[in-house]
C-alpha cells in the first residue's frame, strides 16, 4: 500500500513539473543593439575603412626606411667577325665572352624639407578622423536600431488598439440596427454608426500595413528577423542633463561629428605642410656594391654618393598649385567644423525640446485617457437609458480612442527624444549605463 501512494506520489510530481510553466526569453532593445553592431553592413564598411587608414599610416613610415634593392646580370657575347674570334682565343683562349655582374645597391633619404614627417602627421590624423567617423556611424546605426524596435512596438501596440475598436464599433453598429429595427434609432444612427466602423476597419488595415514596413526595416537595419515577443523599453532612469546649458556643453566635447572634423583640421594641416615640404631641398646617400666577371678576369667596387637636391621647377609649377589646394582644404576643414558645431548644437536643442514637449504630452495624454474613458462608460450607460443619443455614443469611442493614440505616440516621441539626446551626446552605446550619471 505504501508503495502504491510513493508510486502515485512520483508521478503526479513528474506531472506537475512538466505542466510548469517555463520563463519565455522575450526580446529586448538591447538584443537590437548588439544585433545590429553584429550584422549592419554599414558599420562592417566603415570597419574596413579604419584598416585601410590605418594601412595608409603604416605606409607613410616608409620613407623613413632606406630603399634595397639587388640586380644579378648574366650576359654571353658570342663574335662574328674571324679576325676577331682569333684575337679573343689568343688573348682569352675562347671566342666567346661571358659576363657576370652582381650588385647591391642601398639608398637613404636624410632630408626632404619634413615631408616625411608631414605625410606621417596626415596619415595619424586622418586615422583619427575614420575612426570617429566609424563610431559616429556606428552610432547612427544604433540610433536607427532603436527607431525601428519603437516603431515595431509602437504598431504593434496601436494595432491592439485599433482592433479593440473595432471590435467596440461593430458592437455599436449591431446595437444601433437592432434599435433601428424596434424604432427607436434613426437612419442617420445606423448610417453613423456604419461609417465609424468602416473607418476603424481602415485604421486597423492601415496600421497593419505599418507593422509589415516596421518589421522590414527592422531586419534591414538590425540583419535579424522582427521578434513577435518584444519588451518594452523603459528610459526611466537613463541619464537626462540637468539643463539645456549642460547638455550643449557635453555636445561640444563629446561629439563624434565634431571630433572627426577637428581631426580633419589637423590632417589638412599637415597635408599643406607636405605641400611646402616640396620647395625644400632634399639630401639622399646611397652605397652601391658590385662585382663583375669577365673571365678570366674579375673587379669589386664600391661606390658612396651624397646627393644635394634642391628644386627650382621640379614640377613644372604644380607644386605651387598643390600648396594652394592645401590650403584651401584646410579652409574648407575649418568651415565644415563651425558648421558641424552648429548642427550638433541645433540637433541639441531640438532633442532637448522635443523631450520635455513630449514628457509635458503624456502627462496631458494620460488624463484624457482616463477622462475619456470615464466619458465612455457613462455615455453607454446613459445611451441605456435613453438620455444619450447613438451619435453622443459614437464620439465619445472616438475620442477614447485618440486619448489612447495620442498616448502612445507620445511616449514614443518621449523615448526617441532621450535616443537622440544621447546621439548628440556621442554616449548612445552605452545609453543604459548607469556610469553615464557621472558625465
Amino acid at each position: 500500500m505504501i508503495k502504491k501512494v510513493l508510486r502515485l506520489c512520483s508521478v503526479l510530481a513528474t506531472m506537475a513539473m512538466v505542466s510548469m510553466p517555463c520563463d519565455v526569453y522575450a526580446y529586448t532593445i538591447q538584443d537590437a543593439i548588439n544585433g545590429a553592431k553584429r550584422n549592419n553592413a554599414t558599420i562592417k564598411s566603415a570597419r574596413e575603412s579604419v584598416k585601410g587608414a590605418e594601412a595608409q599610416r603604416m605606409g607613410a613610415y616608409a620613407s623613413f626606411f632606406p630603399k634595397v634593392s639587388a640586380t644579378n646580370t648574366n650576359s654571353l657575347t658570342s663574335l662574328a667577325d674571324d679576325s676577331l674570334k682569333q684575337a679573343s682565343v689568343r688573348s682569352t683562349g675562347a671566342n666567346r665572352h661571358h659576363q657576370r655582374s652582381r650588385g647591391l645597391h642601398v639608398e637613404q633619404n636624410f632630408f626632404a624639407g619634413g615631408g616625411s614627417v608631414f605625410a606621417v602627421n596626415q596619415a595619424t590624423y586622418n586615422l583619427r578622423g575614420t575612426k570617429a567617423a566609424f563610431v559616429s556611424q556606428k552610432q547612427e546605426v544604433v540610433l536607427a536600431a532603436m527607431k525601428a524596435y519603437e516603431a515595431l512596438l509602437t504598431n504593434r501596440e496601436l494595432y491592439d488598439v485599433y482592433e479593440k475598436n473595432q471590435e467596440a464599433f461593430n458592437k455599436h453598429l449591431k446595437e444601433a440596427e437592432e434599435r433601428f429595427n424596434l424604432g427607436e434609432a434613426t437612419v442617420t444612427d445606423v448610417a453613423e454608426a456604419r461609417s465609424k466602423f468602416a473607418e476603424a476597419t481602415s485604421n486597423k488595415a492601415q496600421v497593419s500595413g505599418n507593422i509589415m514596413g516596421a518589421e522590414a526595416d527592422f531586419e534591414y537595419v538590425v540583419g535579424e528577423k522582427a521578434p513577435q515577443d518584444i519588451e518594452q523599453i523603459d528610459v526611466h532612469g537613463v541619464y537626462i542633463p540637468a539643463s539645456l546649458e549642460e547638455l550643449t556643453e557635453v555636445v561640444l566635447k563629446q561629439n563624434l561629428g565634431i571630433s572627426q572634423k577637428a581631426s580633419t583640421i589637423e590632417a589638412a594641416r599637415s597635408a599643406k605642410r607636405s605641400a611646402y615640404s616640396a620647395l625644400s631641398p632634399t639630401v639622399t646617400g646611397a652605397i652601391d656594391v658590385r662585382r663583375t666577371d669577365v673571365k678570366p678576369s674579375e673587379s669589386n667596387a664600391t661606390t658612396y654618393t651624397l646627393q644635394l637636391s634642391i628644386p627650382l621647377l621640379a614640377q613644372g609649377g604644380a607644386e605651387y598649385a598643390q600648396i594652394k589646394k592645401a590650403k584651401h582644404a584646410e579652409n574648407q576643414a575649418k568651415f565644415d567644423l563651425e558648421g558641424e558645431r552648429g548642427k550638433a548644437i541645433a540637433g541639441a536643442i531640438k532633442a532637448w525640446s522635443d523631450y520635455h514637449t513630449s514628457q509635458a504630452m503624456i502627462s496631458a495624454s494620460a488624463e484624457a485617457v482616463k477622462a475619456t474613458e470615464s466619458a465612455l462608460k457613462g455615455a453607454v450607460e446613459e445611451a441605456k437609458v435613453g438620455t444619450r443619443t447613438i451619435f453622443e455614443v459614437l464620439t465619445a469611442e472616438t475620442n477614447a480612442l485618440n486619448a489612447k493614440v495620442g498616448y502612445r505616440k507620445a511616449v514614443q516621441a518621449n523615448t526617441l527624444a532621450v535616443f537622440q539626446m544621447h546621439q548628440m551626446m556621442g554616449t548612445i552605446n552605452n545609453i543604459f549605463s548607469k556610469s553615464l550619471s557621472k558625465i
